[in-house]
C-alpha cells in the first residue's frame, strides 16, 4: 500500500487523531505557546480536500506529561484529556469536536483518579470514560478499583464501579482499554504483580476482558473476569510483559484487543469467536525486519463489517511504523513508508480506510498524519486516485470522462436498470462479478434502500462488454428485476485493489 503524509500544523506536539461524520481526518496536537503556569494549548484541525482547517484552539489547565484520547462518534468526535483542579487534583475534561468546538465539560467525581483512562462512543454518541485508581494515588483509596463515567442524555452523569480489587497490594492496575458496541461496553485491563521465587522477584502480568449486559448493568454476577490470553512471567526489572493494550469492534460484532506481548516479542491480537472463545493471532513481523522491536504502541481498529482487523504498531528500537491488516483470516504486515515516530493512533473512515497520527523522532515538535494514497484526490474532482486509475481517468486532470454512468435498457417493453463502467482489460471473464484484472477487484453490488449492499448472482445479468484501443474495456450490467416489478432498484460499482 502506498501512503500520503501531511502536515496538519508544525508546531503540534502530541497527536491523536479520529475520524469526522463526514469523513474527514481530525487530529488534535498539544502546542507550546509559553502560556502562564507551564500549561499547553490544544489544537484541532481537520483535512479538508485543499489541506489541512484549524477547527480551534484552547488551553489546557495542566502541566505536562499530557494524555489525551479522541474517538469518533455517529454525530461527533470526542475528545478527552486529563485536567487539573484548583486544588491541584488530576481531573477528566472533554468536549465535542464538529465544525467548532463545544462546551469544555468536567467529568465529576474523577479528582484523583485517573491515573489511567480511556474513551468510549456509543451508538447514541453519548461518551464513557474508564478510570483506574490504586493505593498510590493522588487520594489512596483502600479498595482500588475502575469506574465507568457515562454521560446520560439529560447531560447527568451516571458512575459505576466494575471493577474493584481485593487482592493482595502487589496486584495494580496496569493498562486499560474501553469500546462501545451495541448495548454493550468492553472493559479490558492488565492486573500487574510479583512474587518471589527462591529469593528471585519476578513479575506476573494478566489480561482480563469484563463486558456489561447493558448500560445500566455493568457489574453482574455472571460477569466474571475472564483471562484472554496467558499470565506472562520476566525478570522484575524487565518491562512489564503486556505493556499496552488496545481494544475494538463494530456495532454488534464481538470485542477485539491488540497487546504487546513484550516477552515473547509480538504483538497479539485476541477476539472474540461465534463459538465463545477467545483465538488470540500473532502478527508477522514486516518483511525483512525480524525483530527489530516491533512491539510497541499497538493500535487496533475493527472494519465496518467486523471481518477485517487493522493494527498500526512501532518499533520501539528504531521507530519504524508498521501496519497490519487481517482478511479473509490472514495477517499481512508492511511497513508505512521509511518514517520514524514515537508515538501513533489508528482511526478508520466509514469505509475502513485507515488514518494514521503520529509524531517524528527526529523533530518530535512535528506531527504527522497518514492516510492511504488511494484515497487521495489530487485534482479535486471528486474521484479519488483509486478509482481515477481503476476506471482509466487522469488523476492530475479534473474530469468525470469515463466515470461510471447509471441508465436504463428497454427489452421485451420491460425496463431495467443499468450500470456502466470502464475497467483494466484482461482478467476472469466478462461475465463475471466481481470482475478480477491484474491491478483490480470490479463489483457491481445492488440494493433497495441505498443501506444495505450484498453481491448476488440471481439479481444481475451481465448485458455487453467490448473493448476500446488504447483505453481498456467497458461493461454494461442491469438488475434482472424490471423497474415495472420493483420500482426501487439501486446498482453501484466497488473497486478494491487485488
Amino acid at each position: 500500500m502506498d501512503w500520503e503524509f501531511s502536515t496538519p500544523l508544525p508546531q503540534g506536539s502530541l497527536a491523536v487523531n479520529a475520524i469526522a461524520v463526514d469523513g474527514a481526518h481530525v487530529i488534535a496536537m498539544t502546542v507550546n505557546r509559553n502560556r502562564p503556569g507551564g500549561f499547553h494549548d490544544l489544537d484541532i484541525a481537520r483535512q479538508s480536500t485543499t489541506g489541512w482547517q484549524l477547527i480551534g484552539s484552547f488551553t489546557m489547565d495542566s502541566t505536562p506529561p499530557y494524555e489525551v484520547k479522541m474517538e469518533n462518534g455517529p454525530g461527533m468526535v470526542w475528545i478527552a484529556w486529563r485536567g487539573r483542579t484548583a486544588g491541584g487534583l488530576s481531573e477528566l475534561k472533554l468536549r465535542q469536536v464538529g465544525a467548532t468546538l463545544g462546551p469544555v465539560l468536567v467529568v465529576p467525581n474523577t479528582s484523583g483518579e485517573t491515573s489511567k483512562f480511556d474513551l468510549a462512543v456509543d451508538q447514541a454518541n453519548l461518551p464513557y470514560l474508564a478510570t483506574n485508581r490504586d493505593n498510590q494515588e493522588e487520594l489512596p483509596f483502600p479498595n482500588p478499583r475502575i469506574r465507568i463515567h457515562r454521560r446520560l442524555p439529560s447531560g447527568a452523569w451516571e458512575i459505576q464501579d466494575a471493577v474493584i480489587r481485593s487482592s493482595p497490594a502487589n496486584r495494580t492496575f496496569g493498562s486499560l482499554a474501553l469500546n462501545a458496541r451495541a448495548d454493550r461496553l468492553d472493559l479490558f485491563f492488565t492486573l500487574d504483580g510479583y512474587s518471589t521465587v527462591s529469593g528471585v522477584e519476578r513479575r506476573t502480568i494478566s489480561l482480563f476482558h469484563y463486558e456489561s449486559s447493558s448500560a445500566a448493568d455493568f457489574v453482574n454476577p455472571g460477569n466474571v473476569p475472564v483471562t484472554i490470553a496467558e499470565g506472562f512471567s520476566t525478570d522484575f526489572n524487565f518491562p512489564p510483559a503486556i505493556a499496552e493494550i488496545s481494544s475494538g469492534s463494530s456495532t454488534g460484532i464481538f470485542p477485539a484487543v491488540a497487546y504487546a506481548d513484550q516477552a515473547a516479542r509480538v504483538v497479539k491480537v485476541a477476539h472474540f469467536s461465534p463459538n465463545s472463545v477467545w483465538v488470540t493471532e500473532t502478527l508477522p513481523y514486516p518483511p525483512g525486519t525480524s525483530f527489530d522491536g516491533f512491539i510497541a504502541s499497538p493500535c487496533l481498529q475493527v472494519g465496518a463489517d467486523g471481518a477485517d482487523f487493522l493494527v498500526s504498531w512501532r518499533s520501539s528500537i528504531t521507530g519504524s511504523l508498521a501496519y497490519s491488516k487481517r482478511s479473509n483470516g490472514v495477517w499481512v504486515t508492511s511497513l508505512v513508508g521509511t518514517v520514524k515516530v514515537f508515538r501513533t493512533s489508528l482511526a478508520l473512515d466509514r469505509n475502513s480506510n485507515p488514518h494514521m497520527a503520529t509524531n517524528l523522532i527526529a523533530a518530535p515538535n512535528f506531527p504527522l498524519a497518514i492516510r492511504p494514497y488511494d484515497i487521495t484526490d489530487e485534482d479535486n474532482d471528486g474521484f479519488i486516485h483509486l478509482l481515477e486509475i481503476a476506471f482509466g481517468m487522469d488523476p492530475n486532470i479534473p474530469s468525470n470522462d469515463r466515470a461510471p454512468l447509471l441508465g436504463k435498457r428497454t427489452i421485451g417493453g420491460m425496463t431495467y436498470p443499468t450500470i456502466t463502467y470502464f475497467r483494466q482489460t484482461g482478467g476472469t471473464p466478462t461475465t463475471s462479478n466481481p470482475h478480477l484484472t491484474s491491478d483490480f477487484i470490479y463489483t457491481v453490488e445492488t440494493s433497495e434502500d441505498l443501506v444495505r449492499w450484498r453481491i448476488k448472482p440471481a439479481d444481475l445479468a451481465h448485458f455487453e462488454s467490448f473493448s476500446i484501443f488504447g483505453v481498456g474495456s467497458q461493461s454494461t450490467w442491469r438488475s434482472v428485476k424490471s423497474l415495472e416489478e420493483n420500482p426501487r432498484q439501486f446498482l453501484r460499482i466497488r473497486v478494491d485493489r487485488r
